[in-house]
C-alpha cells in the first residue's frame, strides 16, 4: 500500500470518528507509518538509481568490448 492510499485511509477514519482519533490511530503509529513510508519510498529511490547506474555501465561497457574487438580484428589479434 502506497503512502498516499495510508495518509487517505487515515483521513477517513479521521471524518468518520474524529473524536475518537487518539483511541483509533495512536499518534506513534501514525509516525511509525510515515517513518516507514518515508524509509521505504528512500529505498525504492535508491534501488532505481542503483539499475539506472547498472544499465548505463552495461550499455558503456557492451560498445567498448564492441570497439576492443573491432580494433583487434583490424590488428589481426586472435580474440
Amino acid at each position: 500500500m502506497r503512502m498516499e492510499e495510508r495518509l487517505r485511509l487515515v483521513e477517513e477514519m479521521i471524518a468518520e470518528r474524529p473524536d475518537s482519533l487518539s483511541v483509533a490511530v495512536p499518534t506513534h503509529a501514525l509516525k511509525a507509518l510515515l517513518k516507514h513510508c518515508r524509509d521505504r519510498d528512500e529505498i525504492q529511490y535508491k534501488y532505481l538509481k542503483q539499475r539506472e547506474k547498472a544499465k548505463y555501465y552495461q550499455e558503456h561497457t557492451h560498445s567498448l568490448r564492441v570497439a576492443l574487438k573491432r580494433i583487434q580484428k583490424k590488428e589481426g589479434v586472435p580474440g
